[in-house]
């Protein structure tokens, strides 16, 4: 442990200096060696090792990585943004490098998607892949035309919704679905709402998803100055009742029946797919 602790100190005396940390044993005894190894992995750093610079971190970068991909193909972007950040510290072989970079393009790509009004004109959610790839000399053309070809379907889709008010839907379900997981419950109350809203006209009069949606209203009510004539005993009461889940599931339900389509799957088609590379199926077990 003290070798490892010395090795340690060595590396992060490189990283104040703006260096990149390189470990290199102090012999060639097997004891230095796995010291340096322990040190150069547990930091992220290089291990120099008879004239060669090995990573032995890379299969951390790699596990960061994929783990901040599977988060922005579920919106987590706060997650996957952390997980990219970890996976760069620990990437130095140039192709990681380039794949981490590629993730991190795709993460503002899905906020873009995520969090701007669809159709905004000055917004343009396949910018950052696009403008990326082509300096992603080291990694497969089939990888990065299938993430080109993501970020435009992402972004025709979301320019769609800007005027389709049944991919609006589900754009703003996924929203909701978002900020409930987050365990923001207004705020997905807030979402759910203004589905509500803009398929309202498309509702009978007698729909049984009203007796949920006054509660709701209540509750988003309660948040703001209320007007005059407003009870806010009443209102308090009735919000007792603001279920976000149970409207969010009512809202599936019964849009999914006037749009005569599953608004679940509506809203799923706003995820990122995820590249499938063929080393990674080999290496997962069947």
């Amino acid at each position: 442990m003290a070798r490892v602790n010395r090795y340690r100190e060595s590396v992060g005396q490189q990283r104040f200096a703006g260096e990149d940390p390189v470990v290199y044993p102090a012999s060639s005894a097997a004891e230095e060696v796995a010291a340096a190894a322990i040190a150069a992995e547990r930091l992220g750093g290089l291990l120099r090792l008879d004239g060669r610079a090995i990573s032995p971190a890379e299969d951390l970068a790699a596990a960061e990585l994929d783990a901040g991909l599977r988060a922005l193909s579920n919106w987590d972007i706060r997650l996957a943004r952390w997980r990219l950040a970890l996976a760069a510290g620990y990437a130095h072989l140039p192709e990681q490098q380039q794949r981490v970079s590629l993730a991190r393009a795709l993460a503002q790509t899905v906020r873009d998607l995520l969090y701007e009004p669809p159709g905004r004109p000055r917004v343009k959610p396949e910018a950052p892949v696009l403008m990326l790839l082509p300096t992603l000399d080291r990694l497969p053309r089939e990888e990065l035309d299938f993430y080109a070809e993501e970020a435009k379907r992402l972004a025709r889709l979301w320019r769609q919704a800007g005027k389709d008010d049944l991919l609006w839907s589900g754009w703003a379900l996924a929203r909701a679905r978002v900020t409930l997981r987050d365990g923001e419950p207004d705020a997905a109350l807030a979402w759910l709402l203004r589905i509500y809203r803009r398929n309202r006209a498309r509702l009978p009069a007698d729909d049984p998803l009203e007796r949920l949606v006054r509660p709701a209203e209540a509750s988003v009510l309660l948040l703001l100055p209320l007007a005059e004539g407003q009870d806010e005993a009443e209102l308090r009461k009735l919000a007792e009742d603001a279920s976000p889940h149970d409207l969010l599931v009512a809202t599936v339900a019964t849009l999914s029946q006037v749009w005569n389509t599953d608004l679940l799957q509506v809203s799923d088609r706003f995820a990122l797919v995820l590249f499938q590379r063929p080393e990674l199926d080999r290496e997962r077990p069947t």
